[in-house]
């Protein structure tokens, strides 16, 4: 009799094939495979279908996802800013950052709505043509665009020549004092003229 050999009846041996044999197929718990039991804990370590925790944020999924998790979606993965600044932070915190905090963020300007890097706002709003601001004469507020032909066509504080100036009148006065200088001067004018 050889020494590695058992005998047994054969309801025992259905028992033992069933439930202690080392070479009886045993499906994994998690991607239902049938292996050999004694292959079957090798298998569960290297098991795509089995759950694991990401090692960064804890949240449990199929090993085979755990790449995918790790460079697109888990949150503790520190990454640098994509839009310039450099900076180096958790996606979860980025995503705050980019919309909030990054100074080379595009923002709108408030007045035309085009948009620029946060940092240069503040310069451009010292520029931007449809930024309100005063007439530095009248005070009036309008679009900065639109001071210079108001200074020029309509601005009641702008000095000016009289309209006789050719003709040799010499008046110089405020736009709005135009009306008054030419009814006080009405026969000089005249005079000029012929």
């Amino acid at each position: 009799m050889n020494s590695s050999y058992i005998k047994m009846t054969r309801d025992e041996l259905k028992i033992h094939r069933r439930d202690n044999c080392l070479r009886r197929m045993t499906p994994c718990n998690y991607c239902l495979e049938d292996f050999e039991f004694f292959l079957l804990a090798h298998h569960d370590s290297e098991c795509p279908k089995m759950n694991i925790p990401c090692n960064l944020c804890g949240e449990v999924m199929c090993r085979e996802d755990v790449t995918q998790h790790v460079e697109k979606e888990c949150s503790l993965v520190v990454e640098t800013c994509v839009v310039g600044c450099g900076v180096k932070m958790t996606r979860d915190e980025l995503k705050i950052h980019r919309r909030d905090n990054c100074l080379r963020r595009i923002a709108p300007c408030n007045h035309c709505l085009e948009g620029f890097e946060f940092f240069l706002l503040a310069h451009h709003d010292s520029e931007c043509p449809k930024m309100n601001i005063p007439c530095n004469l009248c005070g009036v507020v309008m679009c900065r665009e639109d001071i210079q032909p108001h200074i020029d066509q309509n601005c009641p504080e702008k000095e000016i020549k009289c309209p006789f100036a050719k003709y040799k009148c010499v008046g110089l006065m405020k736009r709005k004092n135009l009306r008054n200088h030419l009814d006080e001067k009405r026969i000089e004018h005249l005079e000029l003229k012929m």
